[in-house]
């Protein structure tokens, strides 16, 4: 006697799998068979959430960054050009940067009096303007940012 799942399997199977004589081994592949397919869906499933790059990662410079003032066009400009922390600076007296991460925090780093850093952590929302984001700091007048990419490791950066 067959049962509705077997019936319904039927279709889908291959005939060497459903046969009288290996009911036993039925019941044993055919689940087996079906948490494959589910397991392969949902791999494929999460391979292509890792795959796409979110909005952020386009459209702003999410990294580490710090300003290269040698580079900057004009040095009454509220825009100032700011690299990748990799990149090779001449030797300056401490760097003003920030830190804009995917995860919705910023930081923005100064030199200190003591030449140490000083990192002050905010928090940052896009706004609709493609580019500019809405900055929140507990202690700093800064509450605006905006960037338009020069290069792939280049960007103007104006924060008011």
């Amino acid at each position: 006697m067959t049962s509705s799942w077997q019936r319904l399997w039927r279709n889908f199977l291959p005939n060497w799998l459903i046969t009288n004589n290996q009911q036993g081994m039925n019941r044993f592949l055919i689940p087996l068979l079906v948490l494959i397919l589910v397991g392969m869906q949902s791999v494929g499933c999460s391979a292509q959430k890792k795959g796409k790059a979110s909005k952020s990662d386009k459209s702003l410079p999410i990294g580490t960054w710090k300003h290269s003032h040698e580079e900057d066009q004009n040095s009454s400009s509220d825009w100032k050009t700011y690299r990748q922390s990799s990149f090779d600076f001449p030797p300056a007296r401490g760097r003003n940067g920030f830190i804009l991460q995917e995860d919705h925090k910023i930081a923005l780093l100064q030199p200190s009096p003591n030449d140490m850093r000083d990192t002050i952590w905010g928090t940052w929302a896009e706004t609709k303007l493609q580019g500019s984001l809405s900055l929140s700091f507990p202690k700093t007048p800064v509450s605006h940012f905006e960037a338009t990419k020069k290069s792939a490791d280049v960007w103007q950066v104006k924060m008011w």
